[in-house]
């Protein structure tokens, strides 16, 4: 991720007070990604995860799970038109609150102390149609050049000879 791309929004004027004594803040994040370690064993039916952790920078130690709590709104929280890859479908996303333990104080004085974390995820994978198509045509292709070698008259063997060689570097290739 470039941390200059990405941005924490506040919506609204700020925080507003609820009935019982609590504070509500809505936020917008928005940053581009760059996903460098895709696993590739599962070709062509394959789904990347990208998880997204929002936790309080505490310099001064007073952001501990026991002053803040960052609480995910699920009901009206999602996901934007724009969080899509190109040639992959949103399988599915989800937000849930964790508590992150260090187990240090980082120099801070006081106990080892744990922050609220929320966890955003989304799940893209490739659409299972275009996968099969994506394996498939290749083979098919390669199966109809094996059936037209009989196809070809006996006397031209150099032809013969060349359309299996052509398919099995074909299939190397494809590899």
């Amino acid at each position: 991720m470039e941390p200059s791309s990405s941005e924490l929004t506040p919506v609204g004027d700020g925080a507003k007070k609820l009935a019982n004594g609590e504070y509500y803040q809505l936020f917008t994040y928005r940053g581009q990604f760059l996903i460098d370690q895709a696993n590739f064993r599962r070709f062509p039916f394959m789904s990347i995860s990208l998880p997204l952790f929002i936790e309080p920078d505490d310099n001064d130690g007073s952001l501990s799970c026991k002053t803040l709590r960052l609480d995910p709104d699920i009901r009206n929280s999602g996901i934007g038109f724009n969080s899509r890859i190109l040639g992959w479908l949103n399988q599915v996303w989800l937000i849930a609150e964790y508590r992150h333990q260090y187990a240090t104080n980082f120099l801070q004085g006081g106990d080892e102390s744990d922050y609220s974390v929320i966890l955003f995820e989304i799940s893209f994978g490739t659409s299972p149609g275009a996968s099969i198509w994506r394996l498939l045509l290749p083979l098919v292709v390669l199966m109809s050049m094996l059936i037209l070698v009989f196809m070809v008259r006996s006397d031209e063997e150099d032809a013969r000879a060349s359309f299996p060689v052509t398919v099995l570097l074909t299939l190397v290739f494809l590899q």
